[in-house]
């Protein structure tokens, strides 16, 4: 849970109390349906954030060069390597080569890193993520590994001649 589901949240509660108790003066009916347009307008106002956030990432990604993203996302101080990789893909990149690194993410002593890393494929690799449905980030990295492993199998970057496989992922903060 981030701090822009709490505000939600807030607003739809916030929302529903105040158009209730605006509505209520015309009765409990009244007050019923005002609570709802409350409800509704709280939680489109409680998502402004998220979106003025989620467009200030995307310029500051776009000012970057694929080579720049790509640094990022294997800096283990980086905030949201999915959105990394979305913006790889966006520009017509193929991220397949990035996967290794995302595998690497999935097994890091980090539960932090590993929570992003399950992000990273769920966003940007869906299709493995399906697979994992057992993969939980707070497991151990050797639990998480063996999760891996049996999902993986043997996973080709194309495009580098580099293959990555769960045996070999190791479990050092990449």
């Amino acid at each position: 849970m981030t701090i822009f589901h709490v505000l939600v949240m807030c607003g739809l509660v916030f929302g529903a109390l105040l158009g209730y108790r605006v509505g209520v003066h015309a009765g409990v009916v009244i007050g019923g349906i005002t609570g709802v347009f409350g409800a509704l307008l709280g939680v489109i106002l409680a998502r402004i954030p998220l979106l003025l956030t989620l467009r200030w990432i995307k310029r500051a990604f776009q000012s970057k060069s694929s080579k720049e993203l790509r640094a990022m996302l294997g800096n283990p101080l980086a905030l949201g390597p999915n959105a990394i990789l979305l913006e790889l893909r966006s520009r017509g990149e193929d991220i397949s080569q990035d996967l290794p690194t995302v595998m690497q993410m999935l097994v890091s002593p980090s539960q932090l890193r590993r929570r992003q890393g399950w992000y990273a494929l769920a966003s940007a690799f869906p299709e493995l993520a399906r697979q994992s449905k057992d993969y939980r980030d707070g497991d151990t990295p050797q639990e998480c590994a063996e999760k891996i492993k049996r999902v993986s199998g043997q996973v080709s970057a194309p495009g580098n001649g580099r293959s990555t496989s769960a045996e070999g992922l190791s479990t050092s903060d990449q």
